[in-house]
């Protein structure tokens, strides 16, 4: 199993974007920390990209890779005059294509 560490550098820091260098197929994965949280991690052209809610000050985190999303799997959903996005059960955007002058997206909601 691939494991990770993470160092939160000299400050707090939030909603945290975050690269490794990591030869796995492209896809999706998952990155469990120490508590069991699991964190969604995209795989492409050898890049792991993933976000970490908080990171704080002096905080070492290591992440354990998993395959699959651990149910956070990205979902498309037409319902007719808009596509919703969503995350899980979270809903992180909405495409109007219908009904409206010209097509938006709406609200842009993150984790």
């Amino acid at each position: 199993m691939v494991a990770l560490k993470v160092a939160g550098g000299l400050r707090d820091r939030f909603e945290v974007p975050c690269e490794a260098r990591l030869e796995a197929p492209d896809g999706g994965y998952a990155l469990v920390d120490e508590a069991g949280f699991a964190y969604p991690a995209q795989a492409s052209g050898g890049t792991l990209s993933f976000v970490l809610p908080l990171l704080r000050a002096g905080e070492v985190r290591e992440l354990k890779l998993a395959e699959g999303l651990g149910g956070q799997a990205m979902r498309l959903e037409d319902a007719g005059s808009e596509v919703r996005v969503y995350r899980g059960r979270l809903l992180v955007a909405r495409y109007r294509y219908s009904g409206a002058r010209m097509p938006y997206v709406y609200p842009l909601n993150t984790p």
